[in-house]
């Protein structure tokens, strides 16, 4: 098959004192990482933007209704994800003509894909927004489902020992195979990464509770500050070229 040329991308702008060269986006378990990612930015000598919304996944046009989320209950409404997520996409693209170079994306992915319906409409729009913000040359990397606890774990350590305060690998990865496999088809599209938090979250075997003296979660999903610290190194990685160094920290 013949090769098309298409005209090349021009080079981000030199950034504007203050604007971000990251954007981190999606729902509560984004405001659990933004301690870490800002480290990672700051040592790069850059600035993150944060952009988040409880129960409400980084996927522009997907109704969070699908998943059975409604603010306020029972009324059949989104409580504005629709609307905020549509404003976010904006912001990036207009971000990128200041500066910005990349967009991590994480959520509680599972939870928004528990049905076949569900399933099929965030895929469609998580594509969707993977197209336009790589079309803009903005580098993107997806953050893949990490452990849901079967307990709080701060509640189970009080009260059962740590072994009974995890779970087996094996479990963790059937629970998230349906969204691994989301995000994965959208990690095809050039520009685009994926970071599996299990490796520094669990062992071969098991997804524990507490690593090593450090207590991974808050509550049965969202990673405490110890917990997210565990996975600078992978996203350090995946940003090495996506957020070039500006200044020395």
């Amino acid at each position: 098959m013949a090769a098309r040329c298409r005209p090349m991308k021009a080079a981000p702008p030199p950034p504007r004192d203050g604007a971000p060269a990251l954007l981190l986006w999606g729902d509560s378990h984004t405001d659990a990482l933004a301690v870490m990612v800002e480290a990672i930015t700051r040592n790069r000598g850059a600035v993150m933007r944060i952009r988040y919304l409880p129960e409400c996944p980084p996927l522009p046009g997907f109704a969070i209704t699908l998943a059975g989320i409604q603010f306020p209950r029972g009324s059949g409404l989104d409580g504005g994800c629709e609307k905020f997520n549509a404003d976010v996409l904006a912001e990036a693209l207009r971000l990128r003509r200041s500066g910005l170079t990349a967009v991590v994306m994480e959520a509680h992915w599972p939870a928004y894909v528990k049905t076949p319906e569900a399933l099929r409409a965030a895929t469609v729009a998580l594509n969707k927004a993977i197209v336009q913000l790589t079309r803009a040359g903005l580098r993107v990397v997806l953050i893949e489902p990490k452990p849901d606890q079967r307990h709080e774990v701060p509640a189970c350590l009080a009260r059962r020992p740590e072994a009974q305060c995890g779970r087996p690998r094996a479990e963790v990865e059937a629970d998230r195979r349906a969204a691994r496999d989301m995000i994965a088809q959208a990690g095809k599209v050039p520009g685009v990464q994926l970071l599996d938090p299990l490796p520094a979250l669990c062992t071969r075997d098991f997804c524990p509770g507490v690593l090593e003296g450090d207590v991974l979660y808050s509550d049965s999903h969202h990673l405490t500050v110890a917990g997210a610290m565990r996975l600078r190194p992978l996203l350090a990685q995946a940003l090495q070229t996506a957020v070039p160094v500006r200044h020395a920290p």
